[in-house]
Parts: C-alpha cells; sequence; structure tokens
C-alpha cells in the first residue's frame, strides 16, 4: 500500500508520474491518493494486503534507487555516531538543589 500525499500540490502530470513508478515498482500496490494524509484508518490498518514472502521473492527487491550501485552507509557518509549521556541530576540544575 502507497499513501501518495499532496496530490494537489503536485498537480495532475506528477501525480500520474509518480503512479507509474509505483505501477513500474510494484503493480499489485494499493495507491491511496490524498492530501493533508487524510486517510482513514480503516484503509490502512490491519488489512492484511502484505505478503512477506511474496515481497522478499519480487525481483526488483535488491536493485538499489536511482541506479546507486555501491552506496556508502550514512552513518559513514555524514559522520554520524552516538552516545549515551547518563546523569543522575536532572538536566536543568535550577529545578533541584541536590546536585
Amino acid at each position: 500500500m502507497i499513501v501518495l500525499n499532496k496530490c494537489s500540490d503536485a498537480g495532475p502530470d506528477r501525480v500520474d508520474a509518480a503512479r507509474k513508478i509505483i505501477r513500474a515498482l510494484n503493480r499489485a500496490a494499493r495507491i491511496i491518493e490524498t492530501d493533508h494524509s487524510r486517510v482513514a484508518p480503516g484503509d490502512i490498518l490491519n488489512t492484511g494486503l502484505f505478503d512477506f514472502e511474496r515481497a522478499h521473492e519480487h525481483p526488483k527487491r535488491t536493485i538499489e534507487p536511482c541506479g546507486f550501485a555501491d552506496p556508502t552507509p550514512e552513518t559513514e557518509e555524514y559522520d554520524v555516531t552516538s552516545f549515551v549521556y547518563l546523569d543522575r541530576c536532572p538536566s536543568s540544575r535550577a529545578r533541584s538543589t541536590n546536585c
């Protein structure tokens, strides 16, 4: 299922182009066209449409978008790291005098 948002802003030509790309990637995908992300919950939740085994066997599942054959992971490209900061005191010293 694909939710195609901002359809009015995009205009009919762009929506049609997006629809064609989606169909090329997955002919069976259900497309919901909307504006302002207005989608009824029942249209997207508990639909039973996704089949992992079928998706896993799709011939295009491993093709990189836009022709990137050997993409650089974002962690390397943007020098993304993570850390854990622990403090026994609240962030605001003004709220606590016990630190």
